[in-house]
C-alpha cells in the first residue's frame, strides 16, 4: 500500500472513528436528559421470543415474583389445592398510577379466596400493551405458570390504535403470530421503553436517537398531511402518540379492531386445547359517560367489540353498565383508566364469573 492511500485509510477511519464516538456521546446525552421521563423499567426481553417487542418487568430469584406485579412471592408449580389465574392487559389492568391492593387483579385474589373452598392467586401479569402482544407472553407464561384460567382485558381506543401499528408473520396451528416485526412500543437498550417510528425492531431502533429523529420525521408527515380523525372537529379519537398519527389512518385503524379479534380467538383456542378457561373483558373509555363529541363514536366501538365477540363466540364481560351505575366519568383518572373505585366495580362484576374456576 502507497504512502498516499495509507493516509487516506487512516483519515476514513479516523472519520468514522469520529462519527460513531459523537453518535454514542449524543446517544448518551439523551439517555441522561430524558432519565426522569423513565417511569417504567428497568425491563427485560423475553427470552423464548428474542424480540425487542417482547418485554416485562426484569425479574428478581430472590423476590419469586418473575416479573409479575406482586408483593408475595410465585411458585411455579402451583400449590395443591390452588386455582390460578393469570390476569392479562394493557396499563389499565396493570394498575396505571394506583397501589397494588387498589388494583381488580389483588382485590378478586382476596375474595375469591374467601368464597372458594381452596386458595385462588390471581396474577396480575402486566406485561404487554395489546392482544398480540399478550399472545405471544401467553404462550411463554402458561408452560411455566400452569393456570387454570386467564382473564385478558382490552380498552378499544387504546388497543385499536396499538394493534394499527402492528405487524407479524407466520402463524401457529391456533393463529396466532410466529413473528413480530413492528409495534408501536420496544424496549431500548438501556431496558426501559421506546415508542419510535419502527420498521423492523433492528438495533439502532432500540436507541433514543433513532427514536427521537422517527418522531420528529412523524411531527412533519402529519404536518405536511393532516390525518381527519386527529382533527380538532373530528368526533372520533384514538389513542396516539402525536408522531404517529399520520400511520392511524381509517384502514389500519379498522384493521387494528380486526386484528384484535383474531388475536383473542386465537388465544381462547390455544387455551381451550389445554382445558384453561378464558375470560375476555371489555373496559370503556370515558368518553362513553362524558356526554361530548366523541362520545357517540366511543360508544358505538364498545358495541362493535361486544358483537364482535359474540360472533366468534368468544366468552367476556362488558363494564360500561356496571360503570355508569357506579359514577360513570368520576371513575376514572383519566380518558381510559379507572381509579382505584373504578377497580372495585371492576372486581365486583368478575368476582361471580370467576366463582368456581
Amino acid at each position: 500500500m502507497s504512502t498516499r492511500l495509507a493516509i487516506i485509510v487512516a483519515k476514513i477511519g479516523l472519520l468514522l472513528a469520529s462519527t460513531l464516538l459523537s453518535v454514542a456521546a449524543l446517544e448518551l446525552g439523551l439517555t441522561f436528559w430524558y432519565a426522569d421521563l423513565r417511569e417504567t423499567g428497568p425491563l427485560e426481553l423475553v427470552e423464548e421470543w428474542g424480540s425487542p417487542f417482547i418485554f416485562k418487568a426484569r425479574s428478581h430469584p430472590e423476590s419469586k415474583t418473575y416479573g409479575v406485579r406482586r408483593s408475595l412471592p410465585i411458585e411455579l408449580a402451583t400449590p395443591p389445592g390452588t386455582t390460578r389465574i393469570l390476569s392479562y392487559g394493557d396499563s389499565i389492568s396493570a394498575g396505571h398510577k394506583l397501589s397494588e391492593p387498589e388494583t381488580y387483579a389483588y382485590m378478586l385474589e382476596k375474595r375469591l379466596s374467601e368464597s372458594n373452598d381452596g386458595i385462588v392467586e390471581v396474577l396480575n401479569m402486566s406485561r404487554g400493551h395489546s392482544p398480540t402482544i399478550h399472545s405471544f407472553h401467553l404462550r411463554s407464561d402458561v408452560p411455566r405458570f400452569k393456570p387454570d384460567g386467564v382473564v385478558l382485558e382490552i380498552e378499544l381506543i387504546n388497543d385499536v390504535s396499538d394493534e394499527a401499528r402492528v405487524h407479524t408473520s407466520g402463524q401457529d396451528e391456533d393463529g396466532l403470530p410466529l413473528q413480530i416485526h413492528r409495534h408501536r412500543y420496544l424496549l431500548g437498550w438501556d431496558g426501559h421503553i421506546l415508542s419510535p417510528l419502527s420498521v423492523f425492531g433492528s438495533s439502532i431502533e432500540r436507541t433514543k436517537l433513532y427514536a427521537k429523529l422517527s418522531r420528529w420525521y412523524g411531527r412533519l408527515r402529519y404536518k405536511m398531511n393532516p390525518n381527519p380523525i386527529f382533527e380538532p372537529d373530528s368526533n372520533k379519537t384514538f389513542y396516539h402518540l402525536y408522531p404517529d398519527r399520520f400511520l392511524l389512518t381509517q384502514p389500519a385503524l379498522d384493521d387494528g379492531f380486526e386484528r384484535i379479534f383474531r388475536t383473542v380467538s386465537g388465544i381462547q383456542r390455544y387455551l381451550q386445547r389445554q382445558g384453561i378457561r378464558f375470560l375476555l373483558v371489555i373496559i370503556p373509555s370515558r368518553h362513553v359517560f362524558t356526554r361530548e363529541q366523541y362520545t357517540e363514536t366511543s360508544t358505538a366501538i364498545v358495541a362493535r367489540a361486544e358483537r364482535r365477540a359474540e360472533e366468534l363466540e368468544i366468552p367476556y364481560v362488558s363494564m360500561t353498565a356496571a360503570l355508569a351505575e357506579r359514577g360513570g366519568a368520576e371513575l376514572f383518572m383519566d380518558f381510559c383508566h379507572p381509579t382505584g373505585d373504578g377497580n372495585e366495580v371492576i372486581a365486583d362484576v368478575l368476582e361471580p364469573e370467576l366463582v368456581g374456576w
